[in-house]
C-alpha cells in the first residue's frame, strides 16, 4: 500500500538535480559488525520480513536477477550463532514478492505473469495457488519488487487473501482454499511518462465496515468502497466523490513530465499519497500530498491527514496539516511503540543558497521531522522531534544519495529506535525515549553506510527481541562491496 518510496525519491532527485544543473549516548555500547555475507546475484528493490512456522526468528527475503537476467531469491537467516544466506531460483516470470499469514506462520507469496505461487519454508517447494490476469504479462527483465500489496488477510481468518491488479479489475481471491475469486471494477491508473505508457495499481486497503470485510480504494478524486462477506462474495460497491480537491491524472502527468506549457511560477499538484491505518481503528486513513511550485527553486510540500470515519469516508477539513519548504524524499508511517504511530517526513529545503553551498560541499542538509500521534490517534501538526542529517551528491554522475532513515528496536525495550547516517560513511542510531522523542547523542554502528540509504533495514533474526541492523551494498558502493551484506548487533 502507498506510493513506492523509490518513486517519490526519483521525483525529488530529478527536481533537485535539475536545480543543481541550473545553478552549475544513553547506551554505552554501540552495535558492532558480526557477519559479512555474499550474494551470487544483486538484490533489487525492497525486502520482505516474515516468520516461517519452522523457525524461531525472523527471515528476510530479497529478490533480484542473476547475470543472465533470471529471477533469484535469497533468504537471510540466523543459524548456529551466526547468519547465512540461502538462495533459491524464482519462477522465470516472477514479478513481485510479498509476505502474509498462512495458518501457523507466514508464507512468501510470489506474483507471476499469470498466477500466484506460495512458499512455506526456506527449503520447501513453490506451490501454485491461483491463476490470475495481472498488469504484468510474459517474462520481464524489469526489477522485481517488494512494494506491491499482493497478500493480505482481509477476513482475519489467519490466511492471506490475494489481491492482484489487472488492467480493468482488481481480483480478490479467498485465502481459505484459493478457489473463489471476486473481480472488483477497479481499473488501473494509466499514465504516459515521457511518451511511454505506464500502468500502476490503484491505491487500496482493506477494512471492516459494519463488521463486513471490505476494500476501500482511492482513484483520482473518487472513493470506492467494495463490501465483501466472509466468503469474499460481493455485498455492495459504493462510489462517491472525495471532494478533497485532488488533481486529475492529466494534471499529475503534466507536472511530473515537466510540460513546457505548465507555468512553474504558479503550479499546484494535489494527489493521494498514503492509504493506511494511522490510529488503530482498523480503517484506512488518507494522507494527501500537495506540492506548490512558485519557481524552479521554490517548492512547498504539504501533507493533509484525513482520518477515516466509521463509514470508511473522509471529512474536510483535514485532521492534521503538515507543511514544509522544499522537496520531500518520502513519507512513511512507523509504529514507534505500542499504540503510538508517527509519520516521518525527510525533506530538503531548496534555494539559491542551498544550491551554491552544495556545489562546494557536495552535500545538502536533510531535515527529518517526526510527527507523533496523541492518545486519541490524531497526528500532531508540530513535530515531536526534528533531526538534521546530510545527503551527499556525486557531481560526476549527477546521482544523489538516498537518505538513511531507518527504524528498529536495537535495545529490546519495545520501542523503535532511529537509524541515520553518521558522518560521511558510517551509521549511527538514536534511542527512542518515548512520546516521539529520541536521544540527541547518537551511538555508532560498526557498519559502512551504503550509498543508497534504503539498503539499510532491521530484523530480529535470532528471535531474542532485539533487532539486528542489516546493510546491503550495490553497484554504487564499488566492486569490492557489490553483492555484499553486513550485519551488526549489540
Amino acid at each position: 500500500m502507498g506510493l513506492c518510496v523509490n518513486t517519490v525519491f526519483q521525483r525529488a532527485r530529478r527536481w533537485l538535480c535539475t536545480a543543481v544543473a541550473t545553478a552549475s549516548g544513553l547506551l554505552a555500547a554501540g552495535a558492532s559488525a558480526n557477519d559479512t555475507l555474499k550474494f551470487s546475484f544483486l538484490p533489487e528493490t525492497g525486502v520482505v520480513t516474515l516468520a516461517f512456522a519452522d523457525r524461531s526468528g525472523e527471515v528476510v527475503a530479497l529478490a533480484g536477477r542473476d547475470d543472465a537476467g533470471a529471477p533469484r531469491l535469497a533468504f537471510l537467516v540466523a543459524d548456529d550463532g551466526g547468519h547465512r544466506i540461502v538462495e533459491r531460483r524464482l519462477p522465470e516470470d516472477a514479478v513481485a514478492i510479498d509476505a502474509g499469514p498462512a495458518g501457523d506462520g507466514d508464507a512468501l507469496f510470489v506474483l507471476c505473469a499469470d498466477r500466484v505461487e506460495r512458499l512455506l519454508s526456506i527449503d520447501g517447494a513453490f506451490e501454485p495457488l491461483a491463476q490470475v490476469e495481472s498488469l504484468y504479462r510474459g517474462r520481464s527483465f524489469a526489477p522485481l519488487t517488494a512494494s506491491l500489496n499482493v497478500a493480505e488477510d482481509i477476513d482475519a481468518d489467519g490466511h492471506s487473501e490475494l489481491l492482484v491488479q489487472g488492467f480493468d479489475q482488481l481480483a480478490v481471491i479467498d485465502g481459505a482454499n484459493y478457489d473463489r475469486t471476486r473481480l472488483l471494477d477497479l481499473p488501473s491508473i494509466r499514465r504516459s511518462f515521457e511518451r511511454a505508457q505506464n500502468y500502476r495499481p490503484v491505491r487500496s486497503a482493506s477494512a471492516l465496515l459494519d463488521e463486513t470485510p471490505s476494500i476501500i480504494a482511492v482513484r483520482g478524486d473518487d472513493l470506492l468502497r467494495f463490501r465483501l462477506d466472509p466468503g469474499i462474495e460481493p455485498v455492495a460497491a459504493d462510489t462517491e466523490a472525495l471532494e478533497l480537491g485532488l488533481s486529475s491524472e492529466r494534471e499529475i502527468e503534466r507536472f511530473y513530465n515537466g510540460d513546457p506549457e505548465l507555468d512553474q511560477r504558479n503550479a499546484t499538484l494535489h494527489e493521494p499519497e498514503l492509504l493506511t491505518d494511522l490510529n488503530g481503528d482498523d480503517l484506512p486513513d488518507l494522507v494527501t500530498l500537495e506540492t506548490i511550485s512558485t519557481g524552479v527553486f521554490d517548492k512547498q510540500t504539504t501533507y493533509r491527514i484525513h482520518l477515516a470515519n466509521e463509514d470508511g469516508g473522509y471529512d474536510t477539513p483535514p485532521d492534521t496539516v503538515i507543511s514544509s519548504t522544499g522537496y520531500q524524499f518520502f513519507v512513511r508511517t512507523v509504529q514507534l511503540e505500542a499504540n503510538r504511530t508517527a509519520i516521518v517526513s525527510p525533506g530538503v529545503r531548496i534555494g539559491i543558497r542551498t544550491i551554491i553551498g552544495a556545489l562546494f560541499s557536495r552535500s545538502v542538509t536533510l531535515d527529518i521531522a517526526v510527527h507523533t500521534a496523541d492518545d486519541s490517534g490524531v497526528i500532531a501538526e508540530a513535530p515531536s522531534a526534528e533531526i538534521r542529517a546530510k545527503v551527499r551528491f556525486d557531481f560526476g554522475s549527477g546521482q544523489a544519495e538516498f537518505p538513511t532513515v531507518g527504524f528498529g528496536d536495537l535495545d529490546g525495550d519495545g520501542r523503535q529506535d532511529l537509524i541515520l547516517k553518521r558522518g560521511r560513511d558510517r551509521l549511527g542510531w538514536r534511542r527512542n525515549l518515548g512520546d516521539g522523542q529520541f536521544d540527541s547523542r547518537g551511538t555508532e554502528i560498526d557498519l559502512r553506510a551504503p550509498k543508497d540509504g534504503s539498503n539499510v533495514f532491521t530484523a530480529d533474526l535470532d528471535g531474542d527481541g532485539v533487532d539486528e541492523v542489516i546493510a546491503r551494498y550495490d553497484m554504487q558502493d564499488g566492486e569490492d562491496l557489490r553483492r555484499t551484506l553486513r550485519i551488526a548487533r549489540r
